[in-house]
C-alpha cells in the first residue's frame, strides 16, 4: 500500500498537452503511452442501521450509554445442546442446577452495577440452518413470565470464578442458582429427550438472558452452560446401598443457536443530533451506524475518456480512498473495516460470502506522522480492482453514483487459509472526517493510463 502511495504522488498531476505521454520524442504517436491521475470529491453521510447478523463467539450482555452514540441494549438468547444418547441411572434425582454465565473481558466501568435476568424462552426457539437479525423481537420467542434465575453483578467482581490450568489464569463467571420448579421441569425432558437435538429443542425451546439495570457496562461473554447436580442409589454385590454424585453439563455450544439481540432506543434522536454537524460522520457497533460512501461514477469515467483517446486500453492503477480517523480519548476505533458495495451488504453477511475486491475490501486501522510528528489514524482502501471491473463491465455502469457502506468487521482466518468476515458485534466507536470536512475532507485519488 505505501508503495502504491508514493506512486499515486509521483504520478499526481494534471494530464496535459505536455504531460500526458510518456517517450514522445522516441516514439511514434500510437505506440504513446497516457498515465494520469486526478483527485474526484465523494459525498458521505451518517447511515442508520436497523441490525447487524451475529456470528461470533463472543457475545454482549448489558447496557451502556454515550452522549454521542446512544443507548445500546444487548440481551442473548442461546439453546442448550442435548446429553446425547445419554440415560441418568434408575431412581436418578436431581439436586441442583445451576446456570454459568463465563466472561472474557468488560467494556464500561468494571464497577458499576449491573443485574442478569434469566428467562425461558417460551414462545419458540430458532431454525439452525437460518440467519436471524439482531433486532429480533423478545415477544416472539418469550413472555418473560418463567423467571429461571436472577443475579446483581459487578464486572471486576464477579461473585465466581474458574481456573484454567493450562493458562493458570481465572475466568470471570456469573453463577447462579436456577428455580428449583423450573430446574425439575427442566431435569424431566433432559432425561426423557436424549437422543435428537430437535426435538429437545422443542419441548426446551432455549433461555432469555438480559440485563435490566445500569448502562454503564458490557460483558464480553464466551460460554453458556446449565450444570445438573444429581444423585442416585446402586446396590452392590453384597446387598448394601451406595450413594454416588454426578454433574452433567448442557453447553451453548456451536451445534445448538446463540443469538446476540442489541438495540437502541434513542437511536433517532441521536442520529438527528450528530447530522447537525456536517464536518464529521460516525461508525458504530453493533449496529447502530454506519457510514456510506457515494463516489461520482460518471465524473470518473467521464475525465478517464477525455484524458485517454478512444484507440487506447484503459488501465486503473490505483484508486485510493482513505478515511481519516478522528482519534478521540473516549471512541475506541474498530481495528478492520469493511468497504462494501451498498446493494450488496444484507446479502454478503446473511451468506457468509467470500470477499472479492470488485465488491468488498477490508482494511486495517493505520497510523501515520503528519508534519506536526503528531500520529495520525486511517483507514486505506485500494478500489483499482472495483473501478476497473465498473468500466470494463458496462452493464453495470447504469448508473451515475456508486454507494458504499463503512461497516466495522471482525476477519476469522481458520486453519483452511479462507478467511470469514463477520459483523462486530462489540463496542466499537468510529470518528471521520467528511467528505465536506472543511480542513481534511474525503477524496478518492486515482491513478490510470492508456496503452
Amino acid at each position: 500500500m505505501g508503495s502504491l502511495i508514493v506512486t499515486l504522488a509521483l504520478f499526481f498531476v494534471s494530464c496535459s498537452e505536455k504531460d500526458a505521454t510518456v517517450g514522445v520524442s522516441v516514439s511514434p504517436e500510437a505506440d504513446h503511452v497516457f498515465v494520469c491521475a486526478d483527485t474526484f470529491p465523494v459525498v458521505t453521510k451518517n447511515k442508520l442501521v436497523d441490525y447487524i447478523y451475529c456470528n461470533s463467539d463472543t457475545l454482549l450482555l448489558g447496557n451502556y450509554s454515550t452522549e454521542t452514540y446512544g443507548i445500546t441494549l444487548a440481551d442473548i438468547f442461546t439453546q442448550f445442546a442435548m446429553l446425547e444418547d445419554y440415560s441418568f441411572p434408575p431412581g436418578a434425582e436431581m439436586d441442583s442446577m445451576l446456570l454459568l454465565v463465563y466472561y472474557k473481558n468488560w467494556y464500561g466501568y468494571s464497577n458499576a452495577a449491573m443485574d442478569v435476568t434469566v428467562y425461558e424462552m417460551d414462545l419458540g426457539t430458532f431454525d439452525y440452518s437460518k440467519s436471524y437479525q439482531s433486532n429480533i423481537s423478545v415477544n416472539d420467542y418469550c413472555t418473560m413470565t418463567e423467571l429461571v434465575a436472577h443475579k446483581m453483578i459487578s464486572a471486576m467482581h464477579p461473585t465466581d470464578s474458574v481456573l484454567n490450568s493450562i493458562t493458570n489464569t481465572y475466568t470471570p463467571v456469573v453463577r447462579m442458582n436456577v428455580d428449583e420448579q423450573w430446574a425439575e421441569k427442566i431435569f424431566d425432558i433432559v432425561k426423557k429427550y436424549n437422543s435428537d437435538q430437535d426435538e429437545f429443542n422443542e419441548h426446551f425451546n432455549g433461555l432469555y438472558i438480559t440485563s435490566q439495570l445500569g448502562t454503564a457496562t458490557m460483558l464480553y461473554v464466551h460460554q453458556i452452560e446449565l450444570q445438573i447436580f444429581y444423585h442416585y442409589e446402586y446396590q452392590q454385590a453384597d446387598g448394601t446401598k451406595q450413594v454416588y454424585s454426578d454433574i452433567k453439563v448442557l453447553p451453548a455450544n456451536n451445534e445448538v443457536r446463540t443469538l446476540n439481540r442489541f438495540s437502541h432506543p434513542n437511536q433517532q434522536e441521536v442520529f438527528d443530533k450528530i447530522n447537525e454537524n456536517k464536518e464529521f460522520n460516525y461508525v458504530a457497533s453493533p449496529s447502530n451506524f454506519f457510514t456510506e460512501i457515494t463516489l461520482p461514477i460518471d465524473e470518473i469515467v467521464d475525465k478517464i475518456s477525455s484524458d485517454i483517446p478512444s484507440n487506447k486500453e484503459v488501465f486503473v492503477n490505483g484508486a485510493i480512498l482513505r478515511v481519516d480517523v478522528v482519534k478521540t480519548e473516549t471512541d475506541v476505533p474498530s481495528n478492520q473495516m469493511l468497504l462494501i458495495r451498498s446493494d450488496a451488504v444484507d446479502r454478503f453477511f446473511k451468506n457468509n460470502e467470500v470477499v472479492l475486491d470488485t465488491c468488498a475490501i477490508v482494511a486495517t486501522l493505520s497510523t501515520g506522522m503528519n508534519t506536526n510528528d503528531s500520529t495520525f489514524y486511517y483507514y486505506a482502501y485500494d478500489l483499482m480492482p472495483m473501478l476497473m471491473y465498473l468500466y470494463r463491465n458496462d452493464a453495470e455502469l447504469n448508473t451515475e453514483y456508486l454507494d458504499l457502506t463503512l461497516i466495522p468487521v471482525m476477519v476469522e482466518t481458520p486453519a483452511t487459509g479462507i478467511s470469514s468476515v463477520k459483523h462486530l458485534n462489540t463496542m466499537s466507536a468510529t470518528k471521520i472526517y467528511s467528505g465536506t470536512n472543511k480542513t481534511n475532507p474525503m477524496t478518492l485519488k486515482v491513478l490510470y493510463s492508456g496503452f
